[in-house]
């Protein structure tokens, strides 16, 4: 799945064939338009390499368009990873209809509106809006 959904991304069609899926749902009465309550949360990916060094070609082996995530556990421990964030808005039954990915460091606030733009597409209005704190 993962290599269907990048190839996807590559050819720009990700975000249309989630819209067309919606749109299906909705016509069907499976999902509704309006009143939805929007969820983004975000899933980190850890990058293949985030140590400093370098290949045998000399190059770094780091990826430079990766960040570091830092998050706290149930204990208050600080978990931290070097890799890219999906962030990802759902409705209140679980259906998907925007994601993006970036840098680990990014925090699900700043991508809020690219998110709630892609649910605005398919909702008259936004009545509430929940980021996760973890």
């Amino acid at each position: 799945m993962g290599r269907f959904r990048t190839r996807l991304v590559e050819h720009r069609l990700w975000d249309q064939l989630l819209a067309e899926i919606n749109r299906q749902l909705e016509a069907k009465n499976i999902i509704m338009n309006e009143g939805r309550i929007n969820i983004i949360d975000a899933t980190p990916i850890e990058a293949a390499r985030s140590g400093s060094g370098h290949d045998k070609s000399g190059k770094p082996t780091k990826d430079p368009e990766a960040g570091w995530h830092v998050k706290n556990d149930s204990r208050g421990n600080k978990k931290s990873s070097y890799g890219f964030s999906v962030h990802t808005g759902v409705d209140e039954d679980g259906f998907m209809h925007r994601q993006s990915v970036t840098p680990g460091n990014v925090h699900d606030s700043q991508e809020r509106d690219t998110l709630l733009l892609g649910m605005k597409r398919h909702c008259m209005r936004i009545p509430l809006t929940a980021l996760s704190r973890l």
